[in-house]
């Protein structure tokens, strides 16, 4: 069962997947039976986001990417997920 956590309540929902950067959240972290990191190496990062951004990577990668890897690091969200999946090359 994987709960849901609502502002001032709680909710189980079983059989849920939370998705996202933010979804380790020390905030949620409580929320969740199974937490997994998927990850990828930066050259394979960069080929994914410039096919989806397109003319925008330049300005999505200077902005969000510091942001995305400092929340990462000041979290500790790779080395609290109970699973790492490295997708490099598998997408």
């Amino acid at each position: 069962e994987i709960c849901a956590c609502l502002v001032g309540s709680e909710m189980c929902i079983r059989d849920s997947i939370v998705e996202g950067s933010y979804s380790h959240h020390p905030l949620l972290a409580g929320c969740y039976d199974l937490k997994v990191f998927v990850t990828c190496s930066p050259a394979e990062q960069t080929r994914r986001l410039q096919a989806r951004e397109g003319e925008r990577y330049p300005s999505f990668a200077a902005r969000w990417i510091p942001l995305e890897e400092g929340y990462f690091k000041e979290y500790s969200i790779e080395e609290k997920a109970d699973l790492v999946l490295d997708t490099t090359g598998h997408c």
